[in-house]
């Protein structure tokens, strides 16, 4: 009984872990897509941070990440920049790609 017992909180140990890493290799990603947002919208300073703080805090209202393009949209058109949904998109998977080659920092 001990063993079986031993064994489910391993892999309950092991999942936890595992969603832990996810978790901090997305916060990684925005952080790096949040600074490329501020990058492409020649922001400085302030304004670049501000930015990026929108951007990455907008991650957090709803799963999966329709909160975060429809936030960098509305952005970036408030900034005269026009981009569409799917290149937002191919940024996102690119910046979850180094953020997953980033070592296991704190985000």
């Amino acid at each position: 009984m001990n063993l079986m017992k031993d064994r489910e909180q391993a892999f309950e140990s092991a999942y936890q872990q595992k969603q832990e890493q996810e978790r901090k290799k997305t916060y990684r990603r925005n952080r790096l897509f949040a600074k490329w947002v501020s990058d492409e919208l020649n922001l400085k300073g302030e304004q670049a941070e501000e930015l990026e703080k929108i951007i990455f805090l907008s991650d957090l209202e709803e799963p999966g990440d329709d909160d975060i393009l429809r936030t960098t949209i509305a952005q970036m058109k408030a900034h005269g920049v026009e981009v569409d949904k799917a290149t937002l998109e191919r940024r996102l998977e690119h910046f979850m790609t180094r953020a997953g080659k980033q070592d296991d920092s704190p985000p």
